[in-house]
């Protein structure tokens, strides 16, 4: 009977997630969501996470989004926000926390921390999977990055080939 009580529970939670709010990235001069958190390897590398960066309601469990942009190859952070609450006005409005994170750096920030893939999705949505970050577009562009630096970009269609030729038909 508990186990039947904990999945009625759990289960909604989990197949009906909340999208979380992507961070953003300037790429071939236009601003686009992307479904990574490049950031968050910088806290796991450091182990510097701040106590305070915590959920900013349930689409931002990171607690923050941030900006970034790829200038002559190199990934380079603009900004970091935060949701915060302005009680005088019972009100969310955004805040730059980008120095309490970083408080003697200068903006931008080369990311020589990242090292992995950023995905750019691209299109129309085909399907929204749990949290949002795993949903399928029509098309994916993928990042590689070392140290900060951009070394190759793969760019990936979701949308079945309807030619005559794959077999599928119209």
């Amino acid at each position: 009977m508990k186990v039947l009580l904990i999945a009625a529970l759990v289960l909604p939670s989990v197949a009906f997630g909340t999208a979380q709010f992507p961070d953003r990235l300037l790429y071939n001069g236009k601003s686009e969501e992307i479904f990574s958190t490049p950031l968050e390897q910088y806290f796991e590398k450091f182990g510097i996470r701040p106590k305070w960066l915590t959920e900013m309601n349930t689409a931002c469990w990171r607690g923050y989004v941030a900006s970034w942009e790829i200038r002559d190859d190199r990934l380079y952070l603009q900004k970091i926000v935060r949701e915060e609450l302005d009680p005088k006005r019972d009100n969310f409005f955004e805040k730059d926390i980008t120095k309490r994170i970083f408080p003697n750096r200068s903006l931008p920030i080369e990311a020589t921390w990242f090292s992995g893939v950023i995905r750019l999705p691209q299109g129309k949505e085909l399907e929204y999977i749990h949290m949002g970050f795993e949903s399928i577009y029509e098309k994916d562009h993928f990042l590689e990055f070392e140290n900060g630096v951009l070394r190759k970009v793969r760019i990936v269609s979701n949308v079945p080939d309807r030619s005559p030729k794959s077999g599928l038909r119209k």
